[in-house]
């Protein structure tokens, strides 16, 4: 039960005992108090029948206040008010100063020393003093208190209280005792511990020594082992001279690949439409165009086609694959389109997706080895008469803006090329009609969308990259070109290019 009530206080070693102790002397005043409401019903005492309820009931409170760690001053100084209120009346109503209470009233208020502190000590001290003076004084005056019980029972009830005084007494003694071996047991324990780690430390010195013995014999293991790596390191050097060589012999190899894919650049821009040419044909355009590698799988062409009416084909491609892979994919499709356009004089752009699908079918003998190149791209064909834009997608977007709103075309689902179901595919051709009001009409590959960037390492997304557009759609062409590569640039910061970029805005009015 004593523990019950001091749990809370096992890290504080002196609240431990003051509480153990209060803990103690409640049990011993709660039994004394019950004991004395047996007798006072006996006797026929009703004051005292009250006072000892009162207590008993008191005693609940203060259980529960040390059991959730309240002060133990406040419980202590609110013990001695409990007794202060119980034992005046009592005091008055068997026999005033001459009534064995007096004694057990005030030796109880040594518990204000024990259980709170001096000060709350010498004030409860004081209390009951006064208060038992002022009975006396008003005893003096010719005031009786008289027995509220029987006359017969006082010898009873005065042995009953002096032997809970001595009860409590015996308490203090063997509380203060048993501190006092407590505090010899513990001086005992850091004797104990001093003299162990004096033989921890004998012990230490001479592991110590042991271990200076050994470290003796590992040097000279060590000069053993420093004589074996002098050996290891003269061959390392040999192989070393071995490795120069190779290293030689691999940059040699590297420059000779780096000019080829130099040059392969170079027929790659060769081929690629200048920019008089296009501008020829589109007046109002911008183009950012930044491979990954050397050289790219991103590729635009541009070709005017004079047949009933006059138009311009555009196309935004982005090839299977980058770098040098990429780059014959790119040089593939530009020869197709070529063919088809300039050729075989196509111009519809969802029969140009057609023929060029089935183009890089059978250049690459997909129906024989299937093999899963292949491209997706957007097809835009201009007429400037009609003041119309047809558009053909194969898993490419149009974005562009009229009225200042930006607006989607989606394209097919279907790439050029790749060995799929539905090897003869169809493709749908959009209408759009800059008439009455102009479109600044935007075409992309996959690269810029995908880039990953930013603080948090994320892509930059198909929502951000339309949001830039609308933002930018009313501004010149060279802005919009400088805007669109700043941007990207500062996305991308530390991190590395995921794929080529390719970004082809027109002014259509």
């Amino acid at each position: 039960m004593i523990n019950f009530f001091t749990s809370a206080y096992q890290n504080e070693p002196i609240l431990v005992k003051k509480a153990r102790f209060l803990a103690i002397s409640m049990l011993v005043t709660f039994t004394a108090s019950t004991a004395n409401l047996i007798l006072n019903v006996w006797i026929d005492y009703p004051t005292g029948i009250y006072v000892c309820s009162f207590i008993n009931f008191c005693h609940f409170i203060f259980f529960a206040l040390l059991r959730y760690r309240s002060s133990l001053v406040l419980i202590g100084n609110l013990f001695c008010l409990m007794t202060v209120i119980a034992f005046i009346p009592t005091i008055m109503t068997s026999g005033g100063v001459s009534s064995a209470v007096v004694a057990w009233f005030i030796t109880t208020k040594v518990s204000a020393f024990w259980y709170a502190d001096k000060k709350s000590g010498y004030f409860w001290a004081g209390v009951s003093l006064l208060s038992i003076f002022i009975i006396y004084i008003i005893q003096l005056s010719g005031y009786e208190f008289g027995y509220q019980y029987p006359e017969k029972y006082k010898h009873l009830f005065a042995g009953f209280m002096h032997i809970g005084v001595l009860g409590y007494y015996i308490l203090v003694v063997f509380v203060y005792e048993k501190w006092n071996e407590e505090a010899k047991k513990i001086i005992q324990h850091k004797v104990q511990e001093v003299e162990n780690k004096n033989e921890k430390l004998a012990y230490q010195q001479a592991e110590i020594s042991e271990r200076n013995h050994e470290l003796e014999e590992k040097n000279v293991e060590i000069q053993q082992q420093n004589e074996e790596l002098f050996t290891i390191t003269e061959q390392l050097q040999e192989k070393n001279e071995t490795l120069v060589q190779q290293k030689h012999i691999i940059e040699i190899a590297h420059q000779k690949i780096t000019a080829s894919i130099n040059y392969a650049e170079r027929i790659q821009k060769a081929i690629l439409p200048r920019h008089e040419q296009i501008a020829s044909m589109i007046p109002e355009y911008f183009i950012f165009f930044q491979p990954r590698d050397v050289v790219s799988g991103d590729f635009y062409w541009c070709s005017y086609v004079n047949l009933e009416q006059p138009k311009v084909v555009f196309a935004t491609a982005d090839c299977t694959g980058h770098g040098v892979p990429g780059a014959f994919m790119s040089m593939a499709g530009a020869n197709l389109l070529e063919q088809i356009v300039n050729d075989y004089k196509i111009v519809d752009p969802a029969e140009i997706l057609g023929a060029l699908h089935q183009g890089i079918r059978s250049l690459l003998r997909q129906e024989e080895n299937q093999n899963q190149d292949g491209m997706d791209i957007s097809m835009s064909v201009i007429d400037w008469n009609a003041k119309s834009l047809a558009y053909a997608g194969a898993k490419r977007p149009l974005c562009y803006v009229q009225n200042n709103q930006i607006c989607q075309v989606k394209g097919d689902i279907y790439p050029i090329g790749g060995f799929l179901r539905n090897a003869k595919r169809k493709f749908q051709t959009h209408q759009l009609s800059f008439m009455q009001e102009p479109i600044i009409a935007y075409t992309f590959s996959d690269g810029y969308p995908d880039q990953v960037g930013g603080k948090q390492g994320r892509k930059f997304m198909i929502h951000r990259f339309r949001t830039m557009l609308s933002k930018i759609a009313n501004q010149p062409m060279s802005y919009q070109k400088n805007y669109v590569t700043e941007t990207f640039n500062s996305w991308k910061g530390k991190h590395r290019q995921l794929d080529d970029i390719l970004v082809v805005g027109m002014r259509l009015s």
